[in-house]
Protein backbone atom coordinates (compact mmCIF):
# COMPACT_ATOMS: atom_id res chain seq x y z
CA UNK A 1 0.00 0.00 0.00
CA UNK A 2 3.10 2.94 0.85
CA UNK A 3 4.16 1.68 -2.85
CA UNK A 4 1.14 2.51 -4.74
CA UNK A 5 0.50 5.43 -2.00
CA UNK A 6 4.14 7.06 -2.58
CA UNK A 7 3.64 6.36 -6.67
CA UNK A 8 0.41 8.24 -6.44
CA UNK A 9 1.35 11.21 -4.56
CA UNK A 10 4.70 11.60 -7.91
CA UNK A 11 1.41 11.25 -10.12
CA UNK A 12 -0.17 14.03 -8.48
CA UNK A 13 2.68 16.00 -8.30
CA UNK A 14 4.08 15.92 -11.45
CA UNK A 15 0.24 16.99 -12.13
CA UNK A 16 0.25 19.53 -10.20
CA UNK A 17 3.33 21.42 -12.27
CA UNK A 18 1.41 21.08 -15.39
CA UNK A 19 -1.67 23.70 -13.79
CA UNK A 20 -1.88 26.94 -15.92
CA UNK A 21 -4.61 27.77 -13.15
CA UNK A 22 -5.81 25.75 -9.95
CA UNK A 23 -7.92 26.36 -6.86
CA UNK A 24 -8.27 24.04 -3.65
CA UNK A 25 -11.63 22.71 -3.21
CA UNK A 26 -13.71 21.06 0.05
CA UNK A 27 -16.87 19.05 -0.06
CA UNK A 28 -18.57 17.15 3.25
CA UNK A 29 -20.74 14.52 3.32
CA UNK A 30 -21.80 11.88 5.88
CA UNK A 31 -21.34 8.14 5.14
CA UNK A 32 -24.03 5.22 5.53
CA UNK A 33 -22.60 4.91 9.57
CA UNK A 34 -23.28 8.96 9.86
CA UNK A 35 -19.90 9.22 10.33
CA UNK A 36 -18.60 13.20 8.87
CA UNK A 37 -16.06 13.15 5.72
CA UNK A 38 -14.19 15.84 4.51
CA UNK A 39 -12.69 15.72 1.00
CA UNK A 40 -9.77 17.72 -0.29
CA UNK A 41 -8.89 18.50 -3.87
CA UNK A 42 -7.60 20.40 -6.53
CA UNK A 43 -9.37 22.10 -10.00
CA UNK A 44 -7.59 23.22 -12.36
CA UNK A 45 -7.65 24.42 -15.93
CA UNK A 46 -4.33 23.34 -18.05
CA UNK A 47 -2.52 24.90 -21.06
CA UNK A 48 -5.50 23.29 -22.97
CA UNK A 49 -7.74 25.06 -21.07
CA UNK A 50 -9.17 21.22 -19.91
CA UNK A 51 -10.81 21.27 -16.67
CA UNK A 52 -8.65 18.48 -14.30
CA UNK A 53 -10.35 17.80 -10.93
CA UNK A 54 -7.76 15.18 -8.71
CA UNK A 55 -8.48 13.97 -4.90
CA UNK A 56 -5.93 14.76 -2.81
CA UNK A 57 -7.40 13.45 0.26
CA UNK A 58 -10.08 12.22 2.47
CA UNK A 59 -10.63 12.68 6.33
CA UNK A 60 -13.15 11.39 8.78
CA UNK A 61 -14.17 14.12 11.40
CA UNK A 62 -14.74 13.12 14.87
CA UNK A 63 -17.31 15.31 17.36
CA UNK A 64 -15.55 17.09 20.21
Amino acid sequence: IEVIDKNLTSQLELTITQFKFCSIATDESTDTNDTAQLVLFIRSVDENFEIIEELVCMCYLKRM
